[in-house]
């Protein structure tokens, strides 16, 4: 209480303890809702980092953010800023609301026109960032030594394929499949299923690649049922998450990929 007999409007909180995600081990939901409330009034970067590097982490500090909004409405700004660095998407934006409107760099969304990019100057250094980390693309696409090889090889798509193509390819990935990075369905004698690309096939036998890079060699013998889909395995809309000038900055090191041209005598 103050000197006048109110009741002051703060808290005291003990020191936060090491908790067990900083000792090698997985927080409770418990362990996961009490840090986040310490963290209400007691904010520490790392702390909230550490929460923000999962989906439970973050809902503990959204819960954490409305509850304590009255009374410290400043946390819920601190942990939007930190979240709008995070590689994953659906966590900046849970908290991407929160940013002051100064803060918020307006996203591509799934509705644009490709002349909003292709007027920008793209930075390579940015771009590469931006493929390894923000924009997931290693996941389908080896480059550097770095990634899996789901897709297509991308030295050879840029050496292929101008900058207004390769930026069409990326927005409409099913308009055009090479037949080697077609999805198929496979239904099995034994009612197993499995999905993938076909590798190698011949009369007796196919070679499927599912999306772990697991090869399953399946004798035709046993095939009951085989679909492929007119489909990418690419999903639409890989650009929605970034800004214009971000998507820019990707198709500049895209299109650097592509080996330089011997020159003519």
């Amino acid at each position: 209480m103050d000197s006048s007999g109110n009741q002051a409007n703060c808290r005291t909180r003990a020191p936060t303890e090491r908790s067990p995600r900083d000792q090698g081990g997985e927080l409770t939901k418990t362990q996961r809702n009490t840090l986040a409330g310490d963290l209400a009034w007691r904010p520490e970067p790392d702390g909230i980092q550490s929460l923000l590097s999962d989906a439970p982490g973050a809902l503990a500090l959204l819960q954490a953010a409305l509850e304590t909004e009255d009374a410290n409405p400043d946390f819920r700004t601190t942990v939007a800023r930190l979240a709008s660095t995070n590689d994953r998407h659906p966590i900046r934006e849970l908290f991407r609301p929160w940013l002051p409107l100064s803060e918020r760099q307006p996203i591509l969304g799934f509705d644009f026109r490709p002349e909003t990019i292709l007027a920008l100057e793209g930075d390579l250094g940015r771009g590469r960032e931006i493929f390894f980390g923000k924009a997931r693309c290693s996941d389908c696409h080896r480059q550097e030594g770095q990634g899996k090889a789901l897709g297509p090889d991308l030295v050879a798509s840029a050496a292929r394929y101008g900058r207004e193509q390769l930026l069409e390819h990326i927005i409409r990935p099913s308009q055009l499949i090479a037949p080697e990075f077609r999805t198929v369905s496979v239904m099995l004698d034994d009612f197993e299923e499995l999905s993938g690309m076909i590798r190698e096939s011949n009369d007796d036998e196919l070679i499927l690649v599912d999306a772990t890079l697991t090869e399953h060699r399946i004798s035709r013998s046993k095939i009951i049922q085989l679909d492929e889909s007119s489909l990418s395995s690419m999903p639409q809309g890989m650009l929605a998450t970034l800004t214009a000038q971000e998507a820019a900055d990707l198709l500049a090191w895209l299109v650097s990929l592509a080996p330089e041209k011997p020159e003519t005598k």
